[in-house]
C-alpha cells in the first residue's frame, strides 16, 4: 500500500544456543475485543539499518509514556518518534540487550557490562545514566545483562553470572543492590517474571524460583537441567506456558509439567524458539530464529505465521512488543518491523499467490474464487487452514490462465465469464462450456435455461443444457459494448438497465420470445436529469437501480420520466465522483468516493446512517479499487491494484487509541550563524523524574536581544506518520490556530517583551486530534524599558532640566556683563569722536581766516589785470593792420585748410569707425563675458536640474517597476481565468490556441464552459483597447459570461449576446456616461446529435465563425451580426441572430479576433482577411499542431521589423 513498503532481504543468521530472549505479558491492558485476523497478511512497515543508521541487530523494544519507541541495538538505544531516529549510547558504548519501563515511565537498560536508565538532561534530551555506582564494586564484573523485569517490590536484572535485585526507587534509595549467584562453576541461563514470581533457569541444575534472598528448585524443575527455556508466560489464571528450544511447549501448574500442542513441536524445533509473549490475554506470540513469528490462540491453534516471504526483513526475530495502538513491533537480525495487527483489515497479494488486479470475487462451497487479469485462483475458505504448511495461499486453477471477469451460479454450479467465453468451475479445475471470440463480463439469468450475456460484442442470448452453453442470438440493435464496469442489471419489473462509462445509460426489454430488444431507450444526460453521459455505473440497492455518477447518486423517477437524486445522495460528499454502491448481507452500503472507502451503516430501525469515520480503511488510501464483494459471514473483500483487502471487524469500533504530540526542540536564534538549543523535548523535576507537562521551574526567561525562536515538533504515531498534520499558535503573538499542515517546525522572530505560550496539536491519518502540547517562555524587556531605567530616565531628565536652567541663567548673566561692557566702550568711543570734531572745528576757523587773506590778494591782482587789458587793446589795433595783411595769406591757407579738413574728416571718420568697431568688440566681449557668466550659471542650474532629473528618473523607475509588477500580477490573474490546458483536455480532444497580447496583459480572451446539460460553449472575445484598459474589459466580459451561462443557465448564443450587451452597458454605466467601450466576439455552442454528428449553434458580434468539415478541404464562413457588445444610447436593445447547423465529428472550427488580420508589415500593409482565410484553407489538411506552427510562422514573417498593433487570438478545435 502507499506509505507501506514491504522489502525482502533473504538473509538468515543462526544464533548460538546460549543466546537468551525476553518473554513478556501484556495482560495488564487487555481489551476483550482485541482481534488478530487469521486471514491475509497484516500491513507491515519495515525499518532497515539504512533508515535508522545503526547496526542491523535489534534485541529489545519498549515504549515510554509519551509514545516514543526505544529499541536496544548493537550500537546503543534507538529512539523513534514516527519519523526521526536518534541513537543514545551507553557509558561504554556497548550493545543493549534489554529494556523495561516502570510504572512511573522510567526506562531501564541492560547492556554489555553496563546497566542504567534514561533520563532527560538539563535541556530535556534523553540521555543514558549509569547505575554501576550503586552496585557493589565486587559485583560489577558481569557480561551481558539479558533481562530486566519490573516487579511491584523490586527491579530484577539478569545476567549469566548473577541475578541483580535493585530497589524500586534506585538510584535514590539507600537500600543496597542484592546479587544472587549461580552454583560455583555454573551459569544462569534465563530468567522470567510471571505473576510477580521470579523464575531462573541454571545450567545443569534446572528451573528455580526466587524465595526471599535465595533460589529454590520448583517441583519438576530438574527436567530443565539441560533443556533450555525461552519463554514463560501466564496460561489461564494459575498456570504457566513454558516454551523450550527442543521439546516444544509445556503447561506447568506449579507441581507438574504437561506437554501442550505436541503437533507443533516438530515445527517449533525446526524454527528454534527465541522468545514468547502473551498478547492481551488472547494470543501467544512466539519469535523464532528460522521461521519468523508464530501467533497462537489460547487453544494453541495457529492464527498467523509472519516470516520473511510474507514481508519481514529476516526470519530471525529476537523480540516482540505490542504498543498502545496495537501495532506489533519486531526486532531481529536485519532491522525492525511494525505490523498493524490491531486493524480489521489485512491484505492478500503476491506473497499469498495472487498475481494481477482482481475483477471479481465469489465464495462458493468451501472455497474462495478470484477472477483476475492473469487467471482464476482459489483457496480454501471457512475452515481452519494449515498455515504452517502454506494452506492459506491462493493457487491458479487448472486451465484457469487468462483474463477473467465475473461469476454466476446456476443450479449449484459456478460459472465465470472470461476473455474467450464461459467456463464451469469444479473445485480446482476450470472447464470450457462456451467458446467465444470476445470477452464476457456479465450475466443475467432468464427463464427456460436462457442467459443474457454482456460482452465485447454487446448483448448475446445463450441457452444452457447441463454444463454446455450455446449462442442463440446476437442483438445487433444494441450498439455499445461492455467492459468491466459496464454493468447489466434487471429491475423488479423486468426492465434491463445498462450503463456505459463513455456513452451513458440505456434501458430495454426483451419480447416474450426473447427474439429481439424492445423499447430500447438512451437516456441522454441533459434531457433526463443526469449530470453527464460519462463515468456512470449502475448498481442494485434495496432492489432498486441506482446510478453512481461524477456528481452524486441518481435513480429513475417513472412518473417524471427522468432521473432524480436518490436518497443515498444526501450522504455522499459533494462534488466528488462515486465509484461503488454495494450492499452487504446486513443492509450496509459500501461505497468509494475519491480514494476513500466508506460505509452507510443500517441501524436498528432499518435506516441507513452515514459513517463518517473512514479510519478502518486508511491504509487503502491511494489504491485503485476494482471490486467490493461482501460475504455472508460479514466479511468484505476488496479487489485493488495492490491485492485483495480483507475486512473483518466491527464498524462501530475505534481501532486506535489517544496519542500525544510534543515539542521536541526549541532553538534560540543567536544571530551568530548558528542556533542554540534551549529545550530538547522532556521535562524533569528537581529529582530528575520525567514530567508530562512543563513545570513552573522550567519556564525560562530570555534577554530582549535574544527574541527569535524556532520550535520543532513530532508525534509518536506510527500508522502513516507522514500523513500527520499540525496546527499551532503562539499565545501573546498569534490571533488564532494555524491551518493544518505537515510543517514540523515554526519560527518566530523579533518578539516583543512579554510572556508567550506555544500551543501545538496534531491530527493523524484517521482525523483524530492529539492532546495539546504547550511550552511557556518569557522575553524580558530591554534595559531601557525596566523600572530602574525609567527611574534613571526621570532623574536624568530632572538633572538635565536643572542643567538647562543653570546654563541659561549663566548665559543671561554673561550677556548682561557683555552689554555693559559694550555700552562703556561705545561711550568712550563717542567721547573720542567729540574731541576730534572740536579739533576739526578749530582747524576750519583757521582756514577761513586764510581764505580772507587770499581774497584781498586776488582783488589786488584784478587791478593789475585792468592795466594789462588797456595795453592789450592798443596792441590789438596794431594787430588789425597785420590782420588784413594776413587775410590774403589766409585765403591761401583756407584752401590748404579745406584740404587738411577733408583729410582730417576722413581720418576722424576712420577713427570713429575704428572706435565704433572697438566699442562693438568691447560690447561683444562684454556680452561674451556676460554669456559666459550666464553659461556658468546655467551650467550650475543644469547640474541642479540634472540631479533633480536623476532623482525624478529614479522615482519614475521605481514607480514603473511597481506598475510593471502590478501589470504582471494582473497578467497572472488574467491567465488564471483562461481555460487551462488540463481543463480543456478533459473537454476537447484536439485543439490549439494562439494567444499573443500586445502588451503584458490583453484585451483579448477566450472562454470555455461545459457545466450545462452536456453542452460545450466557447468564445473568442476582443474587448475595446489593449493593455490594462483592455484587460479590465476582459475581466468584465469573463465574469459576465460565467454569470449568464453558469448562474442564469442561458445557453442559446443569441440570448447570451443580448444579455451580455445589457449587463456590459449596466456595468460600464453607459446609460448615463458617454463611453462606447465594449467587445466583439464569436460564440458557439456544441451539442452531440448522435455518434456521428455534432450540432453547432453560432452567434457573433462583428466576428465570423470559420470551419472546415470533416473530409473536406474548403473553408466555410458564417458571418455574425454587425453589432458590438456595449456602446452608447443608440445601442440600447440590439437583437442578435443565431444559426444552427449539423456537422460531422472531426470538423475543425476556428474562433478568432481581428488582431492577426489587422497586423501591419513594414510597408504598413495589413495581413488581411483574404490572406488569413487562404492560409487556413491551405493548411486545413494538416494536424492542428502543424496548423498552429504554420500560422505562427506566417504571422512572424509578416510582422518582421514592426511592432504588434493589437492583441491576437486564434482558437481552433477539432470536434
Amino acid at each position: 500500500m502507499k506509505g507501506y513498503t514491504i522489502s525482502y532481504f533473504f538473509f538468515c543468521y543462526l544464533l548460538s544456543a546460549c543466546m537468551p530472549l525476553i518473554a513478556q505479558s501484556d495482560s495488564a491492558s487487555s481489551p476483550t475485543d482485541f482481534l488478530i485476523k487469521s486471514k491475509g497478511i497484516p500491513f507491515i512497515k519495515n525499518h532497515t539499518p539504512k533508515d535508522y543508521q545503526a547496526s542491523s541487530q535489534n534485541w529489545t523494544i519498549t515504549q515510554d509514556n509519551r509514545g516514543m519507541m526505544y529499541v536496544g541495538n548493537n550500537d546503543g538505544i534507538l529512539e523513534f518518534d514516527g519519523l526521526n531516529w536518534r541513537l543514545i549510547t551507553t557509558s561504554n558504548k556497548s550493545v543493549v540487550r534489554s529494556l523495561a519501563k516502570d510504572e512511573k515511565g522510567r526506562i531501564y537498560a541492560g547492556a554489555l557490562g553496563e546497566v542504567g536508565y534514561l533520563a532527560p538532561d538539563s535541556l530535556g534530551k534523553m540521555e543514558y545514566k549509569s547505575l554501576l555506582p550503586v552496585i557493589p564494586k565486587e559485583e560489577r564484573n558481569f557480561n551481558n545483562m539479558w533481562d530486566i523485569y519490573i516487579a511491584k517490590e523490586a527491579i530484577y536484572m539478569m545476567s549469566f553470572s548473577g541475578l541483580y535485585i535493585f530497589p524500586k526507587d534506585v538510584p535514590k534509595s539507600k537500600k543496597k543492590v542484592k546479587v544472587i549467584h549461580p552454583t560455583k562453576d555454573q551459569l544462569f541461563h534465563r530468567g522470567f517474571l510471571v505473576n510477580e514470581a521470579m523464575y531462573v533457569r541454571e545450567w545443569e541444575k534446572g528451573l528455580m524460583k526466587l524465595n526471599g534472598d535465595s533460589l529454590e528448585m520448583v517441583p519438576g524443575g530438574e527436567f530443565f537441567a539441560n533443556e533450555r527455556i525461552y519463554g514463560m508466560v501466564p496460561f489461564g489464571s494459575d498456570k504457566i506456558l513454558i516454551a523450550t528450544r527442543t521439546k516444544g511447549l509445556f503447561i506447568y501448574d506449579g507441581k507438574q509439567l504437561t506437554p501442550w500442542r505436541a503437533d507443533l513441536t516438530a515445527f517449533l524445533n525446526k524454527a528454534e524458539i527465541y522468545s514468547a509473549r502473551l498478547l492481551k490475554n488472547k494470543y501467544y506470540l512466539i519469535t523464532t530464529l528460522n521461521a519468523g513469528v508464530l501467533i497462537l490462540d489460547t487453544q494453541g491453534n495457529p492464527v498467523q505465521l509472519i516470516n520473511q516471504p510474507k514481508g519481514l526483513l529476516s526470519n530471525s526475530i529476537y523480540y516482540s512488543f505490542l504498543d498502545r495502538n496495537q501495532n506489533l513491533w519486531l526486532g531481529g537480525e536485519n532491522g525492525i518491523s511494525m505490523l498493524q495487527v490491531g486493524l480489521p483489515i489485512t491484505i492478500f497479494d503476491q506473497r499469498l499467490g495472487i498475481d494481477g488486479g482482481t475483477n471479481a470475487i465469489r465464495q462458493f462451497n468451501d472455497k474462495l474464487y478470484l477472477a483476475t487479469n492473469p487467471g482464476l485462483y482459489s483457496r480454501s475458505w471457512g475452515k481452519q487452514e494449515n498455515i504452517l504448511e502454506g494452506g492459506a495461499n491462493f493457487e491458479l486453477l487448472k486451465n484457469g490462465s487468462g483474463q477473467s471477469w465475473d461469476f454466476i451460479e446456476f443450479d449449484n454450479q459456478l460459472y465465470v465469464g472470461r476473455f474467450n467465453g464461459v467456463m464451469n468451475i469444479q473445485g480446482t479445475i476450470a472447464r470450457k462450456t462456451f467458446q467465444d471470440q470476445s470477452h464476457i463480463v456479465g450475466f443475467v439469468p432468464l427463464k427456460d435455461n436462457k442467459v443474457l450475456v454482456a460482452g465485447a460484442e454487446g448483448l448475446t442470448l445463450l441457452s444452457r443444457k447441463g454444463l454446455n452453453w450455446k449462442q442463440i442470438k446476437q442483438y445487433k440493435s444494441y450498439k455499445p459494448t461492455f467492459d468491466q464496469h459496464h454493468v447489466l442489471l434487471r429491475d423488479q419489473e423486468g426492465l434491463f438497465w445498462t450503463s456505459h462509462q463513455n456513452v451513458g445509460v440505456f434501458s430495454f426489454q426483451l419480447d416474450e420470445a426473447t427474439d429481439s430488444l424492445i423499447n430500447l431507450k438512451f437516456y441522454d444526460a441533459p434531457k433526463y436529469g443526469l449530470p453527464s453521459n460519462l463515468q456512470i455505473r449502475s448498481y442494485k440497492v434495496d432492489n432498486r437501480i441506482v446510478l453512481a455518477t461524477e456528481k452524486g447518486v441518481f435513480t429513475f423517477d417513472k412518473e417524471q420520466n427522468k432521473f432524480k437524486r436518490d436518497i443515498l445522495d444526501q450522504y455522499m460528499p459533494k462534488g466528488q465522483r462515486v465509484f461503488f454502491l454495494v450492499q452487504d448481507f446486513s443492509g450496509n452500503i459500501w461505497f468509494q468516493v475519491g480514494d476513500k472507502i466508506g460505509v452507510l451503516q443500517k441501524n436498528d430501525s432499518g435506516e441507513q446512517k452515514f459513517l463518517t469515520n473512514y479510519s478502518h480503511f486508511s491504509p487503502l488510501k491511494g489504491a485503485e479499487v476494482y471490486c467490493i464483494v461482501p460475504l455472508k459471514s460479514g466479511e468484505v473483500m476488496m479487489g485493488t491494484s495492490e491485492g485483495i483487502i480483507h475486512y473483518q471487524g466491527n464498524l462501530n469500533k475505534k481501532y486506535t487509541s489517544d496519542f500525544n504530540t510534543f515539542i521536541n526542540r526549541v532553538e534560540l536564534e543567536t544571530g551568530l550563524g548558528r542556533d542554540s538549543l534551549i529545550f530538547a523535548g522532556m521535562y524533569r523535576n528537581v529529582v530528575g523524574s520525567v514530567l508530562s507537562k512543563q513545570p513552573q521551574s522550567a519556564i525560562k526567561t530570555f534577554p530582549f536581544k535574544l527574541n527569535s525562536f524556532r520550535f520543532g515538533f513530532s508525534t509518536p504515531y506510527y500508522t502513516l506518520p507522514k500523513s500527520i498534520l499540525y496546527s499551532f499558535y503562539l499565545e501573546g503573538f498569534d490571533q488564532k490556530w494555524s491551518a493544518w499542515a505537515d510543517h514540523k517546525e515554526k519560527e518566530y522572530t523579533n518578539l516583543s517583551a512579554g510572556t508567550y505560550i506555544f500551543h501545538l496539536k496534531a491530527r493523524n491519518v484517521y482525523g483524530e486530534i492529539s492532546e495539546e502540547a504547550i511550552y511557556t517562555f518569557i522575553v524580558k524587556p530591554p534595559w531601557y524599558r525596566t523600572i530602574w531605567a525609567y527611574i534613571g530616565f526621570t532623574l536624568l531628565a530632572l538633572l538635565l532640566l536643572w542643567g538647562i536652567i543653570w546654563l541659561n541663567t549663566r548665559r543671561l548673566r554673561q550677556q548682561k556683563e557683555f552689554l555693559e561692557q559694550k555700552v562703556e566702550e561705545r561711550t568712550t568711543e563717542i567721547r573720542n569722536k567729540n574731541h576730534i570734531l572740536e579739533e576739526q572745528k578749530e582747524e576750519i576757523i583757521s582756514k577761513n581766516d586764510a581764505l580772507e587773506i587770499q581774497k584781498e590778494e586776488i582783488t589786488a591782482k584784478n587791478s593789475a589785470l585792468e592795466q594789462q587789458k588797456e595795453e592789450i587793446t592798443n596792441k590789438n589795433t596794431e594787430l588789425e593792420q597785420q590782420k588784413e595783411e594776413m587775410i590774403a595769406q589766409a585765403e591761401v591757407l583756407k584752401t590748404v585748410n579745406r584740404e587738411l579738413t577733408h583729410q582730417k574728416d576722413e581720418i576722424q571718420r576712420q577713427r570713429d569707425e575704428i572706435e565704433l568697431q572697438r566699442d562693438s568688440i568691447q560690447f561683444q566681449k562684454n556680452e561674451i563675458e556676460q554669456q559666459k557668466d550666464e553659461i556658468e550659471e546655467k551650467k550650475d542650474e543644469i547640474e541642479r536640474q540634472r540631479d533633480v532629473l536623476e532623482k525624478t528618473n529614479e522615482i519614475i523607475h521605481r514607480k514603473n517597476q511597481d506598475i510593471t509588477s502590478s501589470i504582471r500580477y494582473a497578467q497572472t490573474i488574467q491567465q488564471a481565468i483562461l481555460p487551462f490546458g488540463q481543463r480543456m483536455d478533459q473537454v476537447l480532444e484536439d485543439y490549439f490556441v494562439i494567444y499573443r497580447p500586445k502588451d503584458i496583459v490583453s484585451g483579448d480572451f477566450y472562454w470555455l464552459s461545459s457545466n450545462i446539460e452536456n453542452k460545450i460553449l466557447m468564445a473568442a472575445v476582443d474587448c475595446t483597447g489593449h493593455g490594462v484598459p483592455g484587460a479590465f474589459m476582459s475581466m468584465i466580459g469573463y465574469t459576465l459570461l460565467n454569470e449568464i451561462v453558469n448562474d442564469q443557465e442561458i445557453t442559446q448564443p443569441a440570448q447570451i449576446l443580448e444579455e451580455l450587451h445589457k449587463l456590459t452597458r449596466l456595468a460600464l454605466r453607459q446609460e448615463s456616461q458617454a463611453n462606447a467601450d465594449g467587445m466583439d466576439l464569436c460564440l458557439c455552442m456544441l451539442e452531440p446529435i448522435d455518434a456521428e454528428q455534432i450540432q453547432i449553434t453560432f452567434a457573433g458580434a462583428k466576428r465570423p465563425l470559420y470551419y472546415v468539415p470533416q473530409g473536406g478541404n474548403e473553408l466555410l464562413e458564417i458571418k455574425g451580426n454587425r453589432k458590438s457588445i456595449g456602446g452608447g444610447k443608440h445601442f440600447e436593445n440590439p437583437k442578435f441572430t443565431q444559426q444552427a447547423f449539423a456537422v460531422p465529428r472531426g470538423t475543425t472550427i476556428y474562433l478568432t479576433t481581428d488582431g492577426m488580420i489587422d497586423q501591419n508589415n513594414e510597408q504598413r500593409k495589413k495581413f488581411g482577411t483574404v490572406r488569413f482565410k487562404e492560409l487556413l484553407q491551405n493548411c486545413s489538411a494538416l494536424s492542428l499542431a502543424e496548423q498552429k506552427d504554420r500560422l505562427n510562422e506566417a504571422l512572424d514573417q509578416h510582422q518582421l521589423g514592426t511592432d504588434q498593433r493589437d492583441d491576437i487570438t486564434v482558437w481552433a478545435i477539432k470536434i
